[in-house]
């Protein structure tokens, strides 16, 4: 029994055994030191896209001018009025998208790019369309570019831009386009002697020519065997020439 007691005695005083340690001095000294490299890579990484970051938005980056480049018809004014950038604002929120779109809405334009010219200009390039034809209207001309999209009114055809007479005055888009396509196919010394094109369909074009003259084209099919056979025609005298077909063209 005095031994019994004993031991239980023993086992009460032994002391605790020391809670296990997460790790070593030196460890605990190395991961502090990581933990600061850490900390100045980031700082070194974060303080020059904070500075940039605040550049942006400095005064000197504000826009002071919309600079318009590549119009000739379309007056540079109409364009920067269309894209819409405010002067005074920073240049790196300006939305080019929405200006492109807004410039592009134009009748006059085909494409434009718009982008930013550090420190304070936004640049807008503008590729132009070309008048193809001029339809005769009350009080002037409407023109039209080679896919037949509207252009707008003009007092009278520019300078090499040839006359169009249809029904109604607005010509679809195929019967425009059909049109173009028959005057690049006519040879130039012919070109040269016509007045004007009329047509009521895309498959039924013709031209006037000096002399009260008139050729009948038909479609731009065949175009090059059309050109060849018209040339031959022209040398015999008449008034109507037909080349719809032209295998077996007609003089009257």
């Amino acid at each position: 029994m005095t031994d019994t007691i004993s031991g239980l005695a023993a086992r009460v005083r032994r002391p605790r055994a020391a809670p296990p340690q997460r790790g070593s001095g030196a460890q605990r000294g190395e991961r502090g030191r990581r933990g600061s490299r850490v900390g100045w890579l980031l700082a070194a990484v974060l303080a020059p896209v904070a500075a940039i970051a605040g550049l942006a938005w400095s005064p000197a980056l504000d826009v002071d001018r919309v600079q318009v480049l590549g119009t000739r018809r379309l007056p540079a004014e109409q364009a920067r009025a269309a894209a819409s950038v405010d002067l005074g604002v920073p240049l790196a929120v300006v939305d080019l998208g929405r200006a492109r779109a807004q410039v592009e809405a134009l009748p006059y334009v085909k494409s434009a790019v718009v982008r930013r010219d550090w420190p304070d200009r936004v640049v807008v390039e503008i590729v132009e369309r070309v008048p193809a034809l001029a339809v005769p209207v009350d009080g002037g001309v409407v023109l039209y570019d080679p896919d037949g999209v509207r252009l707008g009114g003009a007092a009278a055809p520019p300078r090499g831009v040839p006359l169009l007479r249809v029904a109604g005055g607005r010509p679809a888009a195929n019967l425009v386009q059909a049109v173009v396509a028959v005057v690049g196919a006519i040879p130039a010394q012919v070109r040269a002697q016509v007045l004007g094109y009329t047509a009521t369909t895309p498959e039924d074009v013709r031209f006037a020519l000096t002399g009260d003259r008139e050729v009948v084209w038909g479609g731009s099919d065949s175009a090059a065997a059309k050109s060849r056979v018209l040339v031959a025609l022209l040398r015999r005298p008449g008034t109507h020439y037909d080349v719809r077909a032209p295998a077996a063209p007609a003089v009257r």
